[in-house]
């Protein structure tokens, strides 16, 4: 799931994300919103939540 937010996440923002999902800090669509750098409505698109 982290793969299709590289385009809007960059490569190196979407690794943390991957890494912090993989050390138990929380799921893919809490921890990419937390970055800041994606609106919630356009990560469930991209998640293919909505």
């Amino acid at each position: 799931m982290v793969t299709a937010l590289i385009p809007v996440l960059g490569y190196a923002r979407a690794s943390q994300v991957a890494a912090a999902v993989l050390d138990g800090r929380g799921g893919v669509r809490d921890l990419a919103l937390a970055t800041g750098s994606i609106a919630a409505t356009d990560l469930d698109r991209l998640l293919g939540h909505g």
